[in-house]
């Protein structure tokens, strides 16, 4: 599979939206069909220094001709993976928060949970990856070399403590 960033945001405007082109070849799954993704950057209240990415439009296209897209088709294309590369793309090579501080992160998931610097850690990889539209607790886990059930226990820590910002639910009482 082939992708590309065929329409750059413009990062200055407050909802910026960027489109990025994936193209199946004829031995990918599914076969011979285009995928562009319209995204839509916006930021957070409590984290205005944050921008999300949103997906706001999907088109596909058989490329091939007399090929149709098929439900079959609609399966195939994993628009979560498609959405993480696409931020990708979009945020170029921007220094992951995991590369800034990786020796910081190993002696952390090496010693445990036992110091308040491994949650200020485990808020910037969760934070990290949430941006990036990617799984934050699975990401924490590959992180500190950590099983996903301590991941999340660090996760859940870290947002009592204040280094992630409580989930949407939790703002709004659970309504």
């Amino acid at each position: 599979m082939e992708a590309q960033l065929i329409e750059p945001p413009d990062l200055e405007q407050a909802n910026p939206r960027g489109k990025v082109w994936f193209s199946y070849g004829p031995d990918d799954d599914p076969p011979g069909m285009s995928v562009v993704l319209e995204l839509e950057g916006s930021t957070d209240d409590f984290d205005p220094e944050a921008r999300m990415w949103h997906v706001v439009h999907v088109s596909i296209t058989a490329q091939i001709p007399g090929w149709g897209v098929s439900g079959l088709t609609l399966r195939q294309v994993r628009l979560g993976e498609l959405s993480t590369q696409a931020v990708q793309l979009i945020e170029g090579e921007k220094t992951r928060f995991i590369q800034e501080h990786a020796d910081e992160i190993v002696l952390a998931g090496r010693i445990g949970g036992k110091e308040e610097k491994t949650f200020q850690l485990v808020g910037g990889v969760y934070d990290d990856e949430l941006r990036r539209g990617g799984k934050p607790v699975q990401m924490v886990a590959e992180a500190f070399g950590v099983s996903r059930g301590t991941a999340t226990r660090w996760v859940r820590k870290a947002r009592d403590l204040g280094y992630i910002a409580a989930l949407e639910s939790e703002r709004t009482g659970g309504k």
